[in-house]
């Protein structure tokens, strides 16, 4: 049965480590480490080595272990062995797109989701490799599916949906402050969504909607300097010129002394702080404003 006597060795000193782990407590086996789980599948498909749905779950754990080539000699064994299995094509295009191969990974996902149109995170996997194609409203359309059919949407499906409409372009961004707005009926005090809809409305020239958001914030979140530069975008279009021109040359200093901020949390470079410091338009505010929206890679004026 075995390859060689080291190989029975081996095997005949885990096998009873390995039942034993099994016959503990869940708790105590609930967050192993990857090696180990994969180890443990790899002792029972040594005793049970038709067993598709074995390798299977160890496919999906060398995914999670980023072992992308064992993910896909298992998924394709599994294949092998039971090609009516359910969920290898969901577990191979989601291991496809974590590797970067989106067209893949997309075309193993259509055919699943053909069939399971509700899976939740077959869905967002989905909207991951269109978005990384480059195919911005295919992937809203994926996050906005996702919501339907979620139990329980998180705040992040509605973030990630507005984003994704205006990243396919201005002409969005109404559609996409209707999924903040939705997403804030659900999530009242989220401030990732508190933040894309100053941005919308910023974007609209509504300086009052604006404004409505910084009351909806918790104290204090007021002073972190990705709000601080929307409300001197907001005071910007609010005519109030010399005020606006004042916080962006104090966040232009800032910014200058302090280094760049983490990425995804203030998007604007200094020289556009520069810029408005000199010109606190409200034209010139809402393009800057439309121009950050319009990025995906740069983000919003605010944090994720």
């Amino acid at each position: 049965m075995f390859r060689s006597g080291i190989h029975h060795v081996l095997i005949s000193w885990r096998l009873p480590l390995l039942v034993a782990l099994l016959a503990l407590p869940a708790v105590v086996c609930a967050h192993p480490e990857l090696q180990e789980q994969i180890d443990l599948v790899s002792i029972q498909i040594e005793t049970d080595a038709g067993n598709a749905g074995l390798y299977l779950k160890r496919g999906n754990l060398h995914r999670r272990h980023q072992d992308w080539e064992a993910a896909y000699r298992d998924f394709g064994r599994a294949r092998d062995l039971d090609p009516d299995l359910p969920d290898v094509d969901w577990l191979e295009g989601r291991t496809l797109v974590d590797a970067g191969r989106y067209q893949e990974g997309e075309r193993l996902l259509n055919g699943y989701l053909a069939t399971v149109p509700d899976n939740v995170s077959a869905l967002q996997t989905r909207a991951r490799a269109r978005s990384s194609l480059g195919r911005h409203l295919e992937a809203a359309s994926d996050y906005g599916s996702a919501i339907e059919h979620a139990e329980h949407p998180s705040p992040g499906l509605f973030d990630f949906q507005a984003r994704e409409l205006a990243a396919a372009g201005p002409e969005n961004f109404p559609e996409a402050a209707e999924v903040v707005t939705a997403g804030l009926a659900r999530f009242p005090g989220e401030v990732s969504l508190l933040g894309l809809r100053t941005d919308f409305a910023l974007a609209a020239g509504e300086a009052a909607i604006a404004r409505q958001q910084f009351d909806r914030l918790k104290p204090g979140l007021e002073t972190l300097p990705q709000w601080e530069l929307r409300l001197a975008l907001t005071q910007c279009l609010e005519g109030k010129k010399s005020a606006a021109e004042q916080d962006f040359l104090t966040l232009y200093k800032r910014v200058s002394s302090e280094g760049a901020p983490r990425p995804g949390t203030f998007s604007f470079p200094p020289g556009v702080l520069h810029e408005l410091a000199g010109r606190a338009t409200p034209g010139h505010c809402r393009q800057v404003v439309i121009a950050a929206l319009g990025s995906w890679n740069s983000g919003t004026i605010g944090f994720e």
